[in-house]
């Protein structure tokens, strides 16, 4: 009996974080690091990045909000990072997989620049 309850709460977390990435337009590249500190959270700590607490606030779904956002504050937003920059749930032309992880600071890759406004880029040399 006691082996049935602490398999099915085991269990939970790694269904919930599969449902959650289902939710994102990709997740193939970072998985659960998407939202994670770790990759495995059945392995530790489960502990969200930001990127992680802003999916949450969002109510567990990817919005044009939150595609947004810079959550990594890495001076590119979620949805350049993610590859869905509107935020409409269909990954932009070309995008097969995240260009880089929108909960990992210091991650933004030349590919999710791509992607970025003018004002953000220019942002990025103005120090604002």
């Amino acid at each position: 009996m006691i082996v049935v309850v602490v398999t099915a709460v085991l269990a939970a977390p790694v269904g919930a974080t599969t449902d959650d990435m289902a939710r994102l337009p990709v997740s193939s590249r970072f998985l659960c690091t998407n939202c994670h500190i770790l990759a495995d959270p059945q392995a530790g700590s489960a502990d969200l990045n930001d990127f992680g607490f802003d999916f949450l606030g969002a109510g567990r779904l990817w919005t044009s909000e939150l595609a947004q956002l810079d959550s990594d504050d890495d001076g590119c937003t979620n949805g350049a990072e993610i590859g869905d920059v509107d935020g409409n749930n269909q990954l932009d032309d070309g995008i097969e997989f995240e260009s880089s992880n929108p909960g990992l600071t210091g991650d933004c890759s030349s590919a999710a620049w791509e992607h970025m406004s003018w004002s953000e880029l220019k942002d990025l040399f103005n120090g604002s």
